[in-house]
């Protein structure tokens, strides 16, 4: 039996990153700011053969459609990432049940409900991926201001 107050009992049971000896399960990460040129090139593939295979799949009016620029619009590789990882846990639980529907009600159709918002890529072609008018946002740094806006908020608690 192992004693789990040890910490050096939990090596071979607690998987660690690239752990692939067969002791523990290989850690994925699917939080793309955090991965190295080999597992983003590993996760953009199998996320474009599950986006790709999902529109063939999933003949969609045009307001919930994932347009052929998808790739282009950070928040849309995030939740199709997110999508991808729900369908797959989905489907590959083993066990009979509600996930297949859940999935749908939950997850599929919410999420492209409100990508052509939150992506923006309800301006681009839907036909074309020169079609695509995504523009990523500026993101503005006042890390001044934001110091001093919580030094504020700090001195009135």
């Amino acid at each position: 039996m192992t004693d789990f107050d040890d910490v050096a009992d939990l090596d071979g049971v607690v998987p660690t990153a690239g752990d692939t000896d067969g002791e523990g399960a290989d850690v994925v990460s699917y939080r793309w700011a955090d991965l190295d040129a080999d597992r983003a090139e590993e996760l953009w593939g199998r996320l474009t053969v599950w986006v790709e295979w999902f529109r063939r799949r999933y003949p969609v009016p045009a307001d919930l459609a994932i347009p052929p620029c998808w790739f282009r619009h950070s928040v849309a590789v995030e939740e199709l990432t997110a999508l991808m990882v729900a369908h797959d846990a989905a489907y590959d639980n083993g066990e009979p049940g509600s996930d297949l529907v859940a999935w749908h009600v939950m997850w599929c159709w919410p999420v492209l409900g409100r990508l052509g918002g939150t992506a923006r890529w309800n301006e681009c072609s839907h036909t074309a991926v020169d079609g695509c008018v995504y523009v990523p946002a500026t993101v503005i740094e006042d890390v001044d201001g934001a110091a001093t806006f919580i030094y504020d908020d700090l001195g009135t608690r």
